[in-house]
């Protein structure tokens, strides 16, 4: 992923528009998401209507979408869905796109749920099921053990996690709890978007 983030890192210096004030990021999700949405923001995976609502929970259909602009940048490629959608509640390209490409999937059969808000593990599968496309991607449950809420990572979760809190795509809400079920924000999918060019 490090290949990625040099590619991120040009395109940020060669950006000539001004960037807006911060001010309010530190303020609505607190100064640790600032970096990531300042990198959020430059990419173009978050607007400036975004930066004032940087803890407001995002959607299944939103992250698709955020994820969609995301691969976008890192592959230099505008993808785009080439079939119909397999679900019956939502028509939208971005997340058939996604799917096509195996990052997302249903949460019952044809069924999307599009308007639900996005969980911290729903968000690190996702990108598991991207990542994993090219490569064999390992990870210890026992990465996990430190978290006294461990138990409470779904099974169809627990080997994207463990691989997200191992490579540090994901970190802690604090240094015990993981907080797999907590709805993520956009700062949050921001932050972990970074971190994930990181690795």
């Amino acid at each position: 992923m490090k290949r990625f983030m040099a590619i991120l890192l040009a395109g940020m210096l060669s950006l000539s528009a001004a960037v807006p004030s911060f001010a309010a990021v530190a303020t609505n999700a607190g100064k640790w998401a600032k970096p990531s949405i300042e990198f959020a923001y430059q990419q173009g995976l978050l607007t400036e209507a975004d930066l004032q609502k940087a803890k407001s929970p995002m959607t299944r259909k939103d992250f698709c979408k955020m994820v969609m602009r995301f691969l976008n940048v890192i592959t230099g490629k505008e993808w785009k869905a080439a079939g119909k959608t397999p679900f019956t509640d939502c028509d939208d390209a971005d997340v058939t796109a996604a799917y096509e490409l195996g990052i997302i999937g249903g949460t019952d059969p044809g069924i999307f749920e599009p308007n639900s808000t996005l969980t911290r593990e729903q968000m690190v599968t996702m990108l598991y099921g991207y990542a994993g496309r090219d490569e064999q991607l390992y990870g210890s449950d026992g990465a996990l053990a430190s978290y006294q809420d461990q138990a409470s990572v779904s099974d169809w979760a627990r080997e994207a996690m463990a691989w997200a809190v191992s490579t540090g795509v994901i970190t802690g809400t604090s240094t015990t709890t993981l907080a797999p079920q907590k709805i993520g924000t956009r700062a949050e999918v921001a932050t972990v978007l970074m971190q994930f060019c990181e690795q």
